[in-house]
């Protein structure tokens, strides 16, 4: 029919905070590349058990030199702190490892046997995006105030409580007094 639009439902909506599904049992599509922020208090994945990532919940360095490779061999370094982004380019084997400045390593289950989602955090990587993907952070809130905060002082609706300086009894003389020291 004239006026039909055909939609291409293969194509993630990103909507900040949202999950997304780069590839799972189901989905085989692996990607070529994987977009990941560093984050030095490391969390379980939730999608990835022990047997499938050794990344888990444990603090990692606050900033480290992390080296990984892909299935051709192609050698990936990147200097990370909290929060720092970087991408690991493809094809990945089926675990992807990860080995630390400190002698710690990692890894993260890359086959697509299990999910791997934008969103999940495993260990210090949370996965940010990866084929259609992508994973909008939300917007930091503050942290809350160790401190209470205090009731604005009232508008005096009187005089000062001091009262001002009287004016000087002597006119300012011509040459001024030098003090010496009696140190």
């Amino acid at each position: 029919n004239v006026g039909e639009v055909e939609l291409n439902l293969n194509v993630a909506t990103t909507i900040p905070g949202e999950q997304c599904e780069i590839c799972s049992q189901d989905n085989k599509n692996k990607p070529n590349k994987l977009t990941l922020q560093y984050q030095s208090n490391g969390k379980h994945s939730q999608y990835q058990d022990s047997s499938r990532a050794t990344c888990i919940g444990k603090t990692y360095p606050a900033a480290a030199t992390i080296g990984t490779t892909n299935k051709e061999g192609a050698v990936q370094s990147f200097d990370v702190a909290d929060g720092s982004i970087f991408e690991i380019d493809g094809p990945f084997r089926a675990e992807t490892a990860f080995f630390f400045s400190d002698g710690d390593d990692c890894f993260i289950h890359t086959s697509c046997s299990v999910p791997l989602v934008t969103g999940d955090q495993i260990g210090p990587f949370v996965v940010l995006e990866g084929n259609e993907c992508a994973y909008e952070t939300p917007a930091p809130s503050m942290p809350p105030s160790t401190s209470p905060s205090k009731a604005p002082s009232p508008v005096p609706s009187s005089s000062p409580t001091f009262p001002p300086t009287p004016s000087p009894t002597t006119s300012p003389s011509a040459s001024p007094t030098i003090a010496h020291s009696t140190v």
